[in-house]
């Protein structure tokens, strides 16, 4: 069975066809949302799907929202509140709509916030669609392997990304950045791994990232080599859209 993934965020626009089984990408695409309000970006999604042929898609329906304002809070907090409450709290108000989502394996609560016209614009056109914010994604993708050993995860979007660093089964720091170039990356990175005494002989890390970021990849990679705190780090690319496969 094939799974259409849709990854979204404030810029662009972007889709796989995943064979479930072989976990193969069959067909995919990104275009990019240039318009300033919803009624500009439901107008170009609408034509991309139309173009895509993606309207009589028939299978399972994911998608992820790669807002850059989310936060994790433990569960045991979470309980005595709301997610509007806490998003108020940690980013002011907001018009979007507040959504959140529990990652009982660390007993977390995902808080964050989604444009509107995202949850109308695909809920009409694929009704059983499972909508989660990319954190959660990510969070699933690393917990879904061994974690004892200390491991640092960059999810890379056009101007922010997350970081993940876990090491002994559970998540030691999480935070998201805005971002301007790979020295950006670097400082946040590196500053992660020295505050955390993540040794780099034992250290992993991993980009999670479309294939749009490989020149990216690979400028960052030789220049965090360079530094003596990474120097005996390895570094895994992870495709950030097939996470959806485990949130379904």
């Amino acid at each position: 069975m094939n799974q259409l993934c849709f990854q979204v965020s404030e810029h662009d626009l972007s889709y796989a066809i995943i064979d479930r089984r072989s976990k193969l990408i069959t067909q995919s695409a990104t275009s990019k949302l240039s318009g300033r309000v919803a009624e500009l970006k439901r107008d170009e999604a609408t034509e991309f799907l139309r173009n895509e042929g993606l309207n009589d898609f028939n299978g399972e329906v994911s998608l992820s929202y790669a807002g850059m304002r989310a936060t994790l809070v433990p569960q045991m907090i979470y309980g005595d509140t709301n997610a509007k409450d806490v998003f108020d709290f940690v980013y002011g108000n907001t018009d979007n709509i507040i959504e959140h989502t529990r990652f009982f394996e660390q007993a977390l609560v995902n808080v964050y916030e989604i444009e509107d016209w995202i949850k109308r614009f695909f809920v009409i056109r694929f009704p059983r669609i499972n909508i989660q914010h990319e954190t959660t994604h990510i969070l699933r993708g690393i917990f879904e392997k061994n974690t004892f050993l200390p491991t640092i995860h960059l999810s890379i979007n056009a101007s922010h990304f997350s970081l993940f660093a876990v090491s002994k089964n559970q998540l030691d720091f999480f935070n998201t950045f805005g971002f301007n170039n790979t020295e950006d990356l670097l400082y946040y990175t590196l500053h992660t791994i020295n505050n955390l005494n993540y040794a780099s002989k034992e250290c992993t890390l991993f980009w999670h990232s479309n294939e749009d970021k490989n020149l990216m990849f690979n400028d960052f990679s030789e220049q965090i080599k360079r530094s003596a705190s990474a120097r005996e780090m390895d570094l895994h690319q992870v495709s950030k859209i097939k996470h959806q496969l485990l949130c379904v």
